[in-house]
């Protein structure tokens, strides 16, 4: 990550909206942040971090506590970083919670913190995230760090330099595990584990199957302590003695299958011959049933004939019954038309009447005409009239309401002259203040840095009296060591000379005088040894490993004192520094530094009113301008309306000069135009009905005379062709015997009617046919036969069929047995088989699963071994600038003993001292010491983490003091070790008040703090 513009408003230090381009470093890849104490360096990195996380740098700035005390109400809380990842520019900005004046009304209101995130793709910005929890997921993705770790690594903020380094192995791990992408090796070991789990599973299974497969396949036998050949055996033996009771089965069932086959061919011969006995029984009887119904169906036979012979007549029937209805409608019509004629005669008498009777008012109408022309020429007149009379009315009252309006006006110009008075008062109070203000913050700012030296001297002293006691602890526990040790010294030469005289006694036993000394030679002995007090082996041994202990101690409690002594003299110069007094004085200055802010505070507060102050005066004196000319305006616009009110008095005595008083009213003349319009139309309209009317009945009277006629003619010609027709018919009913008209209608039937009863005669005559026939046949086939007895050869076969089905299950679950026998046996000889191979793998697999979860003598999970391997890498670069900085003195070395219990190590750090030829852990470190180690860490995790190009880009660093701890050789060399960084491309920013290190570095980042906030500068070599 690479921060390319960073945009703040209202934001710590800075209360207007400042803008730091890092473009304009250049080739530039190192700066320096400056500026006085409190003037907000700190707070460029809180804005950088609060811009990715949405947290400040350091645990104490969140929330409300960012938010400028130089911004106004109105000025809202922002940040805005736009920088690079990789190959892709990103912008970000946040809002953080914060109280704002209220849009409308007094008073202010909560705003809630908010969040966007952009890809910049050209011109282009692409919305990647709009709400703060979607923007943090999206940042973590990108960045793969969060906010501790981001301290840890990129941006170390005051007082957390060597927390990286002295994080303990579990904090390490995490950290690790994001730089080295180390997820996939975790998921290694959650993968063989399960691959355990499922083999385990699966062996158990396995096992379990083959018992229940060995129990199954020979059933009745306990096969529990039985081996795999035995149970086999088992098997073979069961399944023979299966096979031959199949055989046994299939013989029985061929023989009753035959007795079977012959018993129902008995039985179906028999219900064929007691099938025709009962055909022979029905035909018999229906044959007498049809020689009954013989007679019935010769009547209809006969009745059959009589209605074809009706049918023949049944068209001039039809024709005679349609010339009848002809004539009725003929005389109908007739007499419809004559009613007609006589009620149009009617009507053409009174419309005449009614022509007549118009005639007779023409003139009346002629005098309506007149008087309404004269009225539409006076109309334009009296609409002026009304029209002018309303517009003068509404010009008297805007003329008095712009008058009210103007008094109004003017009343509101000495209001604003009195605001703007008072205003321009309390403005040239804040200016006083401000003058104040600034003095006041003077004050305190060196105050700050009394406090801050004092705070470092009593840091210092408190340590030193601190070591002080422990070297006085560790100097007595020495002289007790040496004590000690010369007590257990004292003993080891008093047990070793009784063991010494033990063994010379004990050769004395078997010298003899005469026989050569095994020591000396000598061959007489003169004084021999004798047994005194037996030494203590055990003791002995035991004294010799205390013996051995105590001098280790020893040694490492000496050491333990040279350091303390090499750490007091480092800081010798301040021995003799009074400590309560140094205390009493800081407290002093922290209570008037506290009393300073709160009057700085307070006339912030106050200051903070001066540009609304500044923007009320100018806001009013605007309005004064406003009011002057709305004053102006309005005061023309009275004078024209009274202009107007004057002419529209002129003109209204011009139109009623001319227009009758009667008629000046617009209702009385409306109503007098509409009478006459009324009364001229309606005598036209009825006028033209009347003619309509009249021409009408004329015509009707002559159409409907005329169709009376045709009507006539056409009832007589009707009655003379029914006539004729009705002497055909009769002479056609003679011809076909019918006596009368009654006896023709009755012989009539439907054709459907015809057609069904000659079908059913037909159907009578060919079953009586059939049934005589089938009678004779039947009759001729039984002829010296008797009926079977069919109820004993059915109970006989059933017998049979039943001892066959019981055959037949029997011999199925003989085979079905045999089959699932050997198909378990089979199945038990694969799952013997299928459990060698699980067994196999479960060892193999297990064998992994545990070795990668750490079950092994160095309790290493497999991901932590890779860890360890990465952090070997980022040690064996630290080591390289961390010799050049301490001259060669400190070592960095991983520690690999395995810690107690169960708890996973191997990520911890020690350091090995040159000095002092011993390891200590690396909180020991100075200052200064720690300040080194955690550089060349920190510059050598940035630089293996680009070197792997993984996912996490390490491109800047942050550094924020640190460097004042340092002599100047010791800068020297830090100051070289971080110019080396430069051929990596990689951005580093450092806050300091060291002048050596500004010397050295050209590019800085100048932060000037001044009344109104604060504001920034680059300033490089080329500018």
């Amino acid at each position: 990550m690479r921060p390319i513009k960073l945009t703040m408003q209202a934001f710590g230090a800075y209360a207007k909206k400042e803008v730091i381009d890092f473009e304009k470093l250049g080739s530039e890849q190192i700066f320096v942040i400056s500026g006085k104490t409190g003037a907000g360096k700190s707070t460029i990195f809180d804005a950088i971090s609060f811009a990715i996380f949405g947290k400040a740098n350091t645990f104490d700035r969140e929330g409300f506590s960012m938010r400028s005390h130089f911004a106004t109400d109105k000025e809202t809380t922002e940040v805005t970083l736009v920088f690079r990842l990789k190959e892709h520019i990103y912008q970000i900005s946040r809002i953080p919670q914060q109280e704002i004046a209220k849009q409308r009304g007094n008073g202010t209101t909560i705003s809630p913190q908010k969040a966007e995130l952009y890809e910049l793709i050209g011109d282009e910005m692409k919305l990647l995230a709009s709400s703060v929890r979607d923007v943090n997921t999206k940042m973590e993705e990108l960045i793969q760090l969060n906010v501790d770790q981001f301290r840890q690594i990129l941006m170390i903020p005051q007082g957390e330099f060597r927390e990286l380094l002295v994080s303990d192995s579990k904090e390490k791990e995490v950290i690790l595990q994001r730089l080295a992408h180390t997820l996939y090796y975790e998921k290694v070991e959650n993968i063989l584990w399960e691959k355990q789990k499922e083999a385990e599973i699966f062996v158990t299974d396995a096992r379990k199957k083959v018992t229940e497969l060995a129990e199954l396949s020979v059933p009745g036998i306990e096969v529990a302590g039985k081996t795999t050949a035995e149970i086999s055996t088992l098997q073979t033996s069961a399944i023979a003695q299966e096979e031959t009771h199949l055989v046994d089965l299939e013989n029985k069932l061929v023989v009753i299958r035959e007795e079977t086959s012959q018993a129902v061919e008995k039985v179906t011969l028999a219900k064929e011959q007691l099938l025709d006995w009962h055909h022979l029984d029905l035909y018999t009887e229906e044959v007498a049933t049809l020689e009954q119904a013989l007679n019935y169906y010769q009547a209809m036979e006969k009745q059959l004939e009589k209605a074809k012979r009706a049918n023949n007549l049944r068209s001039q029937d039809a024709l005679c019954l349609r010339l009848k209805e002809q004539l009725q409608t003929a005389e109908v019509r007739e007499k419809q038309v004559t009613l007609d004629v006589e009620k149009v005669t009617e009507q053409f008498a009174n419309a005449k009447k009614q022509k007549e009777t118009l005639a007779k008012h023409e003139a009346e109408l002629e005098a309506n005409k007149r008087q309404l022309f004269q009225l539409e020429e006076m109309e334009p007149k009296i609409i002026e009239l009304e029209t002018v009379t309303v517009q003068k009315r509404r010009t008297e009252l805007e003329w008095k309401k712009q008058v009210d309006f103007l008094q109004k006006v003017m009343d509101k110009q000495q209001a604003l002259l009195a605001e703007v008075e008072a205003a321009e008062a309390s403005l040239n109070e804040i200016n006083k203040a401000e003058v104040v203000n600034l003095e006041t913050i003077q004050k305190r700012t060196t105050m700050e840095i009394k406090i801050e030296k004092n705070q470092e001297l009593i840091n210092k002293r408190t340590k030193m009296i601190a070591w002080e006691k422990q070297k006085q602890t560790e100097e007595q526990t020495l002289t007790q060591l040496v004590l000690e040790k010369n007590t257990i010294e004292t003993m080891i030469k008093q047990e070793e000379t009784k063991f010494a005289k033990e063994q010379a006694a004990t050769l004395a036993e078997h010298l003899y005088d005469g026989e050569a000394c095994p020591v000396c030679g000598s061959l007489t002995h003169p004084e021999l040894a004798t047994w005194e007090e037996a030494a203590n082996l055990e003791q002995l041994e035991q004294a010799k490993a205390n013996l051995q202990a105590k001098q280790l101690t020893l040694s490492t409690t000496e050491k333990t004192i040279s350091q303390l002594d090499w750490q007091l003299n480092e800081w010798a110069e301040i021995q003799d520094v009074p400590l309560e007094e140094v205390s009493k004085s800081l407290a002093e200055q922290q209570q008037l530094t506290i009393e300073l802010t709160k009057q700085i505070e307070a006339l912030q507060l106050k200051i903070a009113q001066k540009e609304n102050i500044q923007t009320k005066i100018n806001t009013l004196k605007n309005k004064q301008k406003e009011t002057e000319l709305e004053k102006n305006s309005i005061g023309e616009q009275v004078e024209s309306l009274h202009q107007q009110v004057q002419l529209a008095i002129g003109k209204l005595s011009y139109l009623e000069q001319s227009i009758p008083v009667d008629m000046r009213d617009k209702a009385v003349f409306d109503k007098q135009k509409n009478k006459l319009q009324t009364n001229i139309q309606d005598y036209e309209t009825q006028k033209e009905h009347v003619e309509t009317m009249y021409n009408q009945a004329e015509k009707e009277t002559t159409r409907l005379e005329s169709t009376l006629t045709i009507a006539i003619k056409t009832t007589a010609d009707a009655k003379m062709a029914l006539q004729v027709q009705r002497e055909i018919f009769k002479e056609a009913m003679k011809e076909n015997h019918f006596s009368n008209y009654e006896d023709y209608k009755q012989a009539l039937m439907t054709e459907e009617a015809l057609v069904s009863l000659e079908t059913q005669i037909s159907e009578f005559q060919k079953k009586r046919h059939l049934a005589i026939s089938r009678q004779a046949d039947l009759t001729a086939k039984l002829k010296d036969k008797q009926k079977p007895n069919i109820e004993q050869l059915e109970l006989f076969m059933k017998e049979k069929q039943q001892i066959l089905m019981q055959l037949e299950e029997d011999t199925i679950k003989q085979r079905e047995l045999l089959a699932k026998r050997k198909e378990l046996v089979e199945n038990y000889q694969k799952s013997i088989q299928a459990v060698e191979q699980a067994e196999k793998s479960y060892a193999d697999i297990g064998l992994l699963a545990d070795v990668a979860r750490g079950k092994n003598p160095r309790r290493l999970t497999f991901e932590r071994y890779i860890l360890a391997m990465f952090l070997d890498t980022i040690i064996h670069r630290a080591n390289h600038r961390l010799s050049k900085m301490t001259s060669g003195r400190f070592e960095l070395r991983r520690k690999i003993e395995k810690a107690r219990g169960n708890v996973q190590s191997g990520l911890e750090l020690e350091v090995f001292d040159e000095y002092t030829g011993l390891t200590r852990h690396v909180k020991t470190l100075s200052g200064g010491e720690s300040f080194k180690t955690s550089l060349a860490l920190a510059l050598s995790l940035a630089e293996v983490v680009q070197e792997m190009a993984g996912g996490i880009s390490l491109e800047t660093m942050f550094i924020d003091e640190g460097f004042g701890t340092l002599d100047p050789e010791s800068l020297e060399v830090a100051v070289e070790c971080l110019l080396e960084t430069q051929e990596n491309g990689r951005l580093v920013g450092i806050i300091s008040h060291v002048p050596e290190l500004k010397e050295r570095i050209s590019a800085r980042l100048e932060v000037t703090a001044t009344n109104h906030g604060s504001t920034t500068k680059f300033i490089t070599a080329n500018n």
